[in-house]
């Protein structure tokens, strides 16, 4: 009896085992799958979807992960774009032309897909577990949300294929996969965090975020965008745009888009732009107002060397501080294609355009 009594229970107990043992294995392999085990960070992944509407010209690139949601909008025909982030509703406010209903459809699949690494530290330079967020993983808003802890956010591009994740690697971050990116500059945060006086508890943050702006042809414009707080009346923010060459594994710089003597009248498009956008008329129809009425540096743009291409046409980025004081936030102006005749060049531009 006592032997039967014995198997019944082993026949028992064997099944709970292994199924305690099968949920183990599936716990360990969900935690790895959010927590970066050799850095203690958080991490989840994320898509890149292109879309477009036929009937209104629209493109859109929507960049998702977790909460988060980034990405540039253009609409060529209203002369409207820019990069956005932060929720996943995309508003657009002002004139009533931009009401009515807007479809999108999926264009395509890009070769990429985003990989995100967060942590975050609390006064005293000690990291918090990841394991808190196990199912809720960081977001920039997280990081906005408590002046009391440091905040680490990086996403990066990373391609899906072979051939495309070397050359994004290798363009992008000094030939690192995202996750070896992510964990140096952990490394460097909780360095820069700890050399902090004991004593002063402000919080500090290092955020970077990537950008897919547009694809066409074999040229991907990439933007990263960084900001970091360090104590003070406010954090820096940059931003460094690369058009890469996918086929040939080439960052392209404006000598090969542009004609010779091109900087000057791109110069005054940009001028004529900017004036657009401020005033919401063209140059002449607003009055004669100049740049430095609106509180900018100077009444001319230099082009920036933070040049991409999109839907639109060429685009130039300037950073805080470039053109007009840090309150004014950074500008991005696209010139339209068909303002750029005779100043591109004809070889680059064969089966090159959208």
């Amino acid at each position: 009896m006592k032997s039967a009594s014995r198997a019944m229970a082993l026949g028992f107990l064997l099944p709970c085992l292994i199924a305690l043992a099968a949920a183990v294995a599936l716990s360990a392999l969900a935690i790895g799958q959010r927590v970066d085990i050799a850095s203690g960070l958080n991490k989840r992944s994320g898509s890149v979807t292109w879309f477009s509407s036929p009937e209104q010209g629209i493109s859109l690139v929507s960049q998702r992960s977790g909460n988060d949601a980034w990405g540039f909008f253009e609409w060529p025909e209203k002369e409207i774009y820019g990069f956005f982030g932060g929720s996943r509703t995309l508003r657009l406010e002002g004139a009533e032309a931009l009401a009515g209903d807007v479809k999108l459809v999926e264009r395509g699949k890009l070769a990429m897909e985003i990989e995100v690494h967060s942590g975050m530290m609390e006064g005293k330079a000690r990291v918090l577990s990841p394991l808190g967020r196990l199912f809720l993983p960081l977001s920039i808003e997280d990081g906005a949300g408590d002046q009391r802890q440091s905040f680490f956010h990086v996403e990066s591009l990373r391609g899906t294929s072979p051939s495309s994740s070397l050359i994004l690697d290798r363009l992008l971050r000094r030939g690192k996969s995202p996750a070896d990116y992510a964990r140096d500059r952990w490394a460097d945060f909780k360095k820069s965090r700890a050399s902090i006086p004991e004593g002063i508890e402000w919080p500090s943050a290092f955020v970077e975020r990537q950008y897919f702006i547009s694809g066409f042809s074999s040229i991907y414009s990439i933007a990263t965008e960084r900001y970091v707080f360090e104590g003070g009346a406010h954090g820096n923010t940059a931003m460094l745009i690369d058009m890469i060459d996918m086929d040939s594994g080439k960052i392209l710089s404006s000598d090969d888009l542009f004609a010779e003597g091109w900087k000057l009248p791109v110069a005054g498009k940009l001028r004529d732009e900017a004036l657009r956008l401020l005033s919401g008329a063209k140059e002449g129809q607003g009055g004669e107002m100049s740049l430095v009425d609106y509180g900018f540096f100077e009444d001319e743009i230099i082009p920036s060397a933070n040049i991409f291409l999109c839907e639109s046409g060429v685009g130039f980025h300037f950073d805080r501080y470039q053109l007009a004081p840090y309150s004014f936030g950074d500008f991005t102006f696209v010139l339209p294609w068909k303002e750029l005749g005779g100043l591109l060049k004809a070889s680059w531009l064969e089966g090159k355009l959208p």
